[in-house]
């Protein structure tokens, strides 16, 4: 399919018929043109409130629209030498609006930003558009041509939430455009475990725990083959190297009072008890998209650990906890002083998603898991350990 579109003189892009939409591009068009986008805003604006708020939602019809977020309309859009938007039977030349729709769906997402705890972001669907007007408006035509690295990772985090009849398919329709993806082969046999195992094969040693979320939750499964054993129900193990919290103990007035806080984001760590059983982490410190909490591993006896969040009594099995084993670039990177501070606690895959907190099944359709901007960057070390085995109930 990829050579299909790279290859087309031109690529029609088909958003059907509605009058909402109709009016919504008609509209953009007859706006005096500017290099001065906030003047086009302030002339929109003014017809909006003249239509009584009308053009907002004819506009928002346009964001919503259910085609930005087929999986397969990726590669019409990334990869076509030139692009023409069509309605009803009105043409629409992107280049001539891109920036002018870029800039107003950001604006009017601006107050209505969608909250998770933690969280303050735009609705996907804006997102989404938002990335694809932008590039059509870059008028160089074939991704592949303008960017050498575009790590599938990446894409993942530009266009969240994309939709498809075969789960496969969101993945499939980006390995023309990813540059890190040559290893997996189109195979719809294969189960989604099996294609999840791809995943986290390509990004073994450098991903964040966001890009576990966001993988699993597209492919709708949790479990990797277990070829091992011949079974289906192997529970990735992961390894992440965390750096020990620094706490500060506040003494007031009223020795009730008294408690620790942490020495990097300031916050209250009542739950803490100081003790050398107990070591602590911050999540702020692994991802922007996880919940913000502290995390306890305690030592049991030799060997055996457990691990909880400060804003929630339910300890976990922590598999492996050790002073993290660093390679020299790391060492270098963090500083001598760091070398002490650092552990690698190892967990399953089940795990996190208790520990992070991974949001309910109705929340994640509403608002689809996003993966943050460090994900797949060198700065990433969380490890997937394939030969470590575990296995799912």
């Amino acid at each position: 399919m990829g050579s299909i579109y790279s290859k087309a003189v031109e690529v029609i892009a088909w958003l059907g018929l509605s009058q909402s939409m109709g009016r919504a591009f008609t509209c953009a068009l007859e706006l005096k043109p500017s290099s001065r986008i906030p003047e086009m805003i302030r002339e929109w604006s003014i017809r909006n409130k003249e239509s009584d708020g009308q053009l907002k939602e004819d506009w928002m019809t346009v964001v919503q629209n259910g085609y930005w977020t087929r999986a397969w309309i990726t590669q019409e859009i990334l990869l076509a030498k030139q692009i023409k938007l069509w309605v009803n039977d009105l043409e629409i030349d992107p280049h001539r609006i891109s920036r002018f729709a870029e800039h107003l769906t950001t604006r009017l997402n601006e107050s209505e930003k969608v909250k998770i705890p933690g969280v303050a972001r735009q609705d996907h669907k804006s997102q989404i558009f938002i990335y694809y007007v932008w590039f059509m408006g870059k008028q160089s035509g074939d991704i592949r041509k303008i960017y050498k690295d575009r790590k599938l990772i990446f894409l993942f985090s530009e266009l969240p939430g994309r939709q498809s009849f075969y789960i496969h398919d969101r993945v499939y329709s980006l390995l023309s455009v990813a540059t890190d993806a040559s290893s997996i082969k189109v195979d719809y046999r294969a189960s989604t475990g099996e294609l999840l195992n791809q995943l986290l094969e390509i990004y073994s040693k450098s991903m964040c725990i966001c890009s576990w979320f966001y993988m699993s939750d597209m492919l709708d499964v949790q479990h990797i083959p277990d070829s091992k054993h011949g079974r289906d129900d192997r529970v990735p193990v992961f390894k992440i190297p965390m750096k020990a919290d620094q706490t500060e103990f506040i003494m007031t007035l009223e020795p009730k009072d008294w408690h620790h806080i942490c020495a990097s984001c300031g916050e209250r760590m009542d739950s803490f008890d100081g003790s050398n059983e107990e070591v602590s982490f911050c999540v702020k410190s692994i991802c922007t998209e996880l919940k913000s909490a502290h995390l306890f591993v305690k030592k049991h006896r030799t060997g055996q650990y457990s691990i909880r969040r400060s804003d929630d009594p339910t300890s976990h099995e922590v598999l492996h906890f050790q002073p993290a084993k660093m390679d020299e670039e790391d060492a270098l990177f963090l500083g001598l002083k760091a070398l002490p501070e650092m552990w690698d606690i190892f967990l399953t895959g089940n795990v996190l998603m208790k520990l992070f907190v991974m949001p309910e099944r109705k929340v994640r359709e509403r608002n689809p898991l996003r993966i943050c901007d460090l994900a797949g960057s060198e700065t990433k070390k969380v490890e997937y350990c394939e030969n470590i085995w575990a296995c799912g109930k």
